[in-house]
């Protein structure tokens, strides 16, 4: 049964990474059990790391997407009592080496919109 569960999962993650542009993307994260306390966002980030920056569409604006609670109106979590807003430094650290210095396809101001509380 958990195996089941890791491939829906995994189906949800390839419909947000292959999504054209965030507006689509948030659509499908609302519609799904998307939780941050089950670590689906650490596995988007992991699946980020894993494929080509390039090929995925409007990745910077992604990345933002899973700092929020909601999204012009739709509520992107389903977890009761989540903080999406501060994501490990190590996992900020290794998406900007692999999306913006290896990448190139995100810029920094993207990086830094996705966590301001790291600049200072």
């Amino acid at each position: 049964m958990n195996a089941f569960s890791k491939l829906a999962s995994m189906s949800d993650l390839k419909k947000l990474v292959e999504a054209p542009d965030v507006f689509i993307a948030a659509v499908a994260l609302s519609g799904k059990d998307f939780y941050e306390g089950r670590g689906d966002r650490t596995s988007f980030f992991e699946c980020i790391l894993e494929l080509n920056p390039s090929g995925i569409p409007d990745l910077g604006r992604k990345i933002a997407l899973v700092s929020k609670k909601e999204f012009m109106g739709l509520k992107l979590y389903n977890d009761k009592i989540c903080n999406p807003e501060r994501v490990n430094k190590q996992t900020v650290y290794r998406l900007w080496m692999h999306c913006c210095r290896v990448g190139q396809t995100v810029t920094l101001e993207q990086m830094i919109e996705f966590q301001p509380h790291l600049t200072e």
